[in-house]
């Protein structure tokens, strides 16, 4: 009988360990998700600015090309 409770007790340990060790590694997957999840914010953040630098470069380019352009015609005008 104590036998018994002995092998009882022990497996019950063996149980106890095994789900802090299950609560643990949950904790852990836990707090690289988060860090995962924080870092495609930052991602995102990073894409946007990079877009939003391009649709700036382009709107420049075009009026650099619209400058180009009138100041193409006004030296036109000097050349005849």
């Amino acid at each position: 009988m104590t036998n018994s409770l002995d092998l009882m007790s022990s497996d019950i340990s063996e149980i106890n360990s095994h789900s802090i060790q299950i609560a643990t590694a949950r904790e852990q997957q836990h707090k690289v998700a988060e860090e995962v999840s924080r870092n495609m914010i930052n991602i995102q953040e990073v894409i946007n600015n990079i877009n939003d630098n391009g649709l700036a470069t382009a709107k420049t380019t075009g009026e650099l090309d619209d400058s180009n352009t009138h100041l193409s015609h006004i030296v036109a005008q000097f050349k005849t």
